[in-house]
């Protein structure tokens, strides 16, 4: 399996797409950033798997899986930018996050997405009570919370590996980072709409486990 995951990993960036073309912008083709790349690419076979299990139309489908691969591609960005942020004395916020967010969506529409792609690449966090609502945002959302990294895992335990900081790209906890982590996921989204005032872990593990019942419950119809 692991042989031809590589191939499959080896196969996508040398075939000329949009979506490598953006991965390349945004610096994931680095050797360095090989983790990160992975993770996007199951995604993509993962939304790939979903869309065709649930029934999902091909125009739609088309959409979730060009998301899934694309949905962290200025990360390393945006991440800079909300350590920057959180260096100065306010810290950072959620509002910082729309912010960096929507300088990301102009990119890809200069590059040539569509608004419905764009739209499905910010589907990882909920932005609504009991969050995303229609089949192809439950797939964007639910694809990215079954992954550390590129590894397919439980739901919680996903959250419990960020919380303690699990380096997936190094194959190390590192506590200086899980300090700053929990801070982070306790504060950040602190008013954000769908959240009040629960922790962003809260709300994204019962988000996943409605959608997760939902997308059974489907699973199970003739």
């Amino acid at each position: 399996m692991n042989k031809k995951w590589q191939e499959y990993v080896e196969k996508f960036i040398s075939d000329d797409s949009l979506e490598l073309k953006v991965l390349k912008e945004g610096n994931l083709l680095e050797k360095d950033n090989r983790n990160i790349l992975e993770h996007l690419l199951k995604a993509r076979v993962s939304a790939e798997v979903l869309c065709d299990l649930l029934g999902l139309g091909e125009k739609e489908k088309d959409n979730v899986v060009s998301a899934a691969t694309i949905h962290d591609s200025f990360v390393l960005e945006e991440k800079a930018y909300i350590r920057q942020k959180s260096k100065q004395k306010a810290g950072a916020n959620y509002l910082d996050l729309q912010t960096i967010k929507a300088q990301s969506a102009n990119r890809l529409r200069e590059i040539g997405f569509p608004k419905e792609v764009i739209d499905l690449t910010d589907e990882n966090i909920t932005h609504e009570e009991g969050g995303p609502k229609s089949l192809p945002t439950k797939i964007s959302f639910l694809v990215d919370a079954i992954l550390s990294g590129p590894e397919i895992v439980d739901v919680p335990k996903r959250f419990d590996l960020t919380r303690r900081d699990w380096r997936s790209d190094l194959q190390v906890f590192d506590e200086e980072t899980k300090m700053g982590n929990e801070k982070y996921w306790n504060d950040f989204f602190k008013g954000a709409p769908g959240y009040g005032d629960k922790s962003h872990d809260i709300v994204q593990l019962e988000t996943a486990e409605r959608i997760c019942k939902e997308f059974a419950e489907t699973l199970k119809e003739p």
